[in-house]
């Protein structure tokens, strides 16, 4: 059974996009969905998504459902960071 919940990303502009979010998608799917909405899916290396000082980037956490990522739960609060990547050779 499909169950969906209502998650915020709050990018560091202080902007607040809501998104509608089945449980039983994965989460790397669920921010591949929201970096589609917002046109920027081919920078996606460029973005870490924090919720509640738990990276959702991490390989443990992107393969798992929604559902069992206890931190996802309704409304909750998606930090959207933009990463400055700094180029080693050039130090």
């Amino acid at each position: 059974m499909s169950q969906k919940i209502k998650v915020v990303f709050k990018t560091q502009d202080g902007k607040r996009h809501p998104m509608e979010v089945d449980t039983n998608i994965t989460v790397d799917r669920m921010i591949a969905d929201f970096l589609e909405k917002r046109k920027i899916i081919l920078q996606l290396n460029d973005y870490s998504f924090i919720v509640n000082s738990l990276p959702l980037t991490k390989d443990v956490v992107l393969k798992k459902k929604v559902k069992h990522v206890r931190q996802l739960k309704p409304d909750c609060v998606i930090q959207v960071r933009k990463v400055d990547n700094i180029d080693g050779s050039n130090q």
